[in-house]
């Protein structure tokens, strides 16, 4: 069995789905962490100059989606299920980018009143819609999987968008921000209380990845 290791910085940002793949999977990896003195160097040997990148065997892919398709059919997390539904699964999963993609923008803004109101303006308008028709598609498919009946990537996907958006990370949104969405809630614990998971956050006491463990842990 080949030795992965992801190269990433130490926030979740955009690894944090392929760690969980690896760590549901019980995959043999590395999470190898870069900070502002060592990235440099690194940044020459990637492929397109930018992380997260999987190293396997010397070899060495980009691209956070890809990363996460790869991982998840080493682990057996690919959705199941008929050419619809696996289909299905990875629209959601393309819902998630354009729900945080009307978030990013604002990221931009310097002065804190107007990022904070251009993200309530949000909650009140498109990313409202947009985790509106989330809440209803995690409801149809039953609450807890969202193809197949069995947990896949794009369940932790979904997971891990819906952690950062309650984490308190973004100024003007709430870490009650899931509470007027009972199935995105109920889905985001449910997946927070999965043993792996679960045992992965249990060491976690500050920072953002609070909002990946069980509310009452």
């Amino acid at each position: 069995m080949p030795k992965y290791t992801l190269h990433y910085f130490a926030a979740p940002g955009r690894a944090e789905v392929a760690r969980l793949i690896a760590v549901v999977g019980g995959l043999d990896w590395e999470d190898k962490h870069y900070g502002y003195d060592d990235w440099p160097a690194f940044k020459a040997k990637t492929p397109f100059g930018q992380v997260p990148v999987l190293e396997v065997d010397g070899k060495m892919l980009g691209q956070s989606a890809a990363i996460e398709r790869y991982l998840a059919k080493q682990a057996g997390l690919l959705p199941q299920g008929d050419d619809w539904a696996v289909a299905h699964a990875e629209a959601l999963q393309g819902f998630l980018t354009d729900i945080m993609n009307d978030i990013m923008p604002t990221m931009q803004i310097k002065d804190l009143d107007a990022r904070i109101k251009a993200r309530q303006d949000l909650l009140q308008g498109a990313t409202k819609d947009k985790l509106t028709r989330l809440n209803a598609a995690v409801e149809a498919a039953g609450g807890k999987h969202v193809a197949g009946g069995k947990l896949s990537n794009v369940d932790l996907a979904i997971f891990v968008a819906l952690s950062q958006l309650k984490s308190g990370q973004y100024d003007g949104i709430p870490k009650d921000v899931l509470s007027p969405y009972p199935a995105l809630s109920s889905f985001q614990q449910y997946i927070a209380g999965l043993e792996p998971i679960k045992k992965h956050y249990a060491g976690i006491t500050e920072g953002s990845r609070l909002a990946y463990k069980p509310d009452s842990a």
